[in-house]
């Protein structure tokens, strides 16, 4: 949320925006101090994760200069079978 906060065109991205938004951002109404701690106490896995959230981007970026229609496609149904395996209770 304050990534887009604080861009000059907020009030047009806000514009986009709908209610799955503001679920999935629910926890930046929390308070400041609470997560500060949180992230603090988790750093290093948080750092791991971070890092493998950065080349997962930089996959998804290659993929859209290229333009490539088939890998951005497995890349949401794969997505998309391991939601349904999460909801299935697969993961638990």
């Amino acid at each position: 949320m304050s990534e887009i906060g604080g861009r000059s065109n907020v009030k047009e991205l806000f514009a986009y925006a709908a209610g799955g938004l503001r679920d999935f951002t629910r926890i930046a109404s929390s308070h400041p101090e609470m997560w500060r701690d949180i992230c603090i106490a988790n750093r290093d896995c948080l750092l791991t994760e971070i890092l493998c959230f950065e080349k997962k981007l930089k996959s998804i970026a290659s993929m859209l200069e290229a333009g490539d229609q088939t890998a951005l496609e497995k890349l949401f149904a794969d997505a998309r079978a391991a939601r349904e395996k999460w909801l299935n209770g697969v993961y638990r």
